[in-house]
């Protein structure tokens, strides 16, 4: 057994002092001790400074294009970034499986205990399998040819055989013909999950009208799109940069099961804008966070996202940023009895992290995270 104390502990809900966290040599958790005031005195407790929380949850990353890690300068525009995406080479080789390997290891090491993971091919496979982290895997699929509708879900069902759990799921408005969404959705079984970039542009019904030739759409495209997703499953809206309170609103009366998803740093380097305030603070407790991919991202660490969305609204408590970073994340991708906090039985792993602002309880430049379990 260890015994564990810090400052606080977050547990993914709420702040306990003078608290330890009880754990078995398989990293369970088997209950909770009340400590003394100067618990750091306790003999046999492991006393920490800082923030004892639950192994994040990065609920949106695509770990297969970690070898285009500093590969892009900030482009401030999504239809740029798509651009340099369509002439990177995805072939398979060993040197980007390694690398992903790498930083599938670096997460873990960072406190990640579970992803949402995008994968459009089968590089990472082998990885998960042997992995610390626990991923879902989502086979994203994408193209606007009708013609091509066949042959891309069945890809996509093929794809899904190699990774478990998984769901097949649609890119994004502007990228999936109205046949291909059929296929998705009619295929969709209770367990599917659904993830999908949402408003990552200012400009997304314009590439939505580019693209798409099709598609029984109104006046909001990317609304009408989404409203063919089956309403009861879990539905990760990933992004949001451009979202609209009506759109916000929608989502969450229309849907039993949506989540935001929110990459702040990736965002910054894509389109240089952070998602609306009105949604941090109106939505929080549907508020997932992620990382998105090394093509536009420097780091794959939840830590540095919450730096970001911390220091640009600071009237947010961190309390909420947590929450975010760990149950939210794991009740979106359906982890929650395994990860995302602090309660007998499971083993969510357990973070620290250190260097924080302890008066006013908020994240410092100098913050860094580390896994104790």
């Amino acid at each position: 057994m260890r015994k564990l104390s810090a400052h606080y502990i977050f547990d993914g809900y709420q702040w306990h002092r003078n608290k330890i966290i009880v754990v078995n040599e398989k990293g369970v958790i088997t209950h909770f001790e009340e400590a003394l005031l100067e618990n750091k005195e306790l003999d046999g407790v492991e006393f920490y400074n800082g923030i004892l929380c639950p192994g994040f949850i990065n609920a949106h990353v695509h770990l297969e294009l970690s070898f285009l890690k500093d590969q892009f300068c900030p482009v401030y525009s999504l239809q740029d970034f798509i651009e340099l995406m369509k002439h990177v080479d995805r072939k398979y080789s060993i040197d980007k499986e390694n690398i992903a390997q790498t930083h599938d290891q670096w997460m873990y090491q960072n406190g990640i205990s579970s992803c949402g993971d995008i994968a459009n091919t089968a590089l990472t496979s082998i990885i998960k399998k042997q992995s610390k982290i626990y991923y879902h895997t989502f086979c994203e699929l994408y193209s606007v040819e009708e013609d091509y509708a066949n042959i891309v879900f069945n890809e996509g069902l093929n794809l899904s055989k190699q990774f478990h759990p998984s769901s097949i799921t649609p890119h994004a408005p502007y990228s999936v013909s109205f046949s291909l969404l059929q296929k998705i959705t009619h295929s969709t079984t209770a367990s599917n999950i659904f993830t999908i970039h949402f408003k990552e542009s200012r400009y997304e019904t314009d590439l939505f009208r580019k693209f798409q030739r099709n598609f029984p759409v109104n006046d909001n495209p990317s609304l009408d799109f989404i409203n063919f997703l089956p309403k009861l499953n879990h539905c990760l809206f990933v992004h949001n940069t451009f979202i609209t309170e009506a759109e916000a609103n929608h989502i969450v009366q229309h849907f039993e099961n949506p989540f935001f998803v929110l990459c702040p740093n990736s965002n910054l380097f894509i389109e240089n804008q952070l998602p609306p305030r009105f949604l941090i603070q109106r939505y929080s407790d549907k508020i997932c966070i992620g990382t998105d991919s090394l093509a536009s991202n420097r780091q794959l660490s939840i830590l540095e996202e919450i730096k970001t969305l911390s220091f640009s609204y600071p009237d947010v408590p961190l309390s909420k940023w947590l929450q975010m970073a760990t149950i939210n994340g794991a009740i979106a991708i359906k982890v929650d009895h395994l990860f995302g906090t602090i309660k007998p039985h499971i083993a969510p792993g357990i973070i620290l992290i250190e260097n924080i602002d302890i008066h006013h309880m908020c994240l410092t430049n100098e913050s860094v995270v580390r896994r104790i379990i």
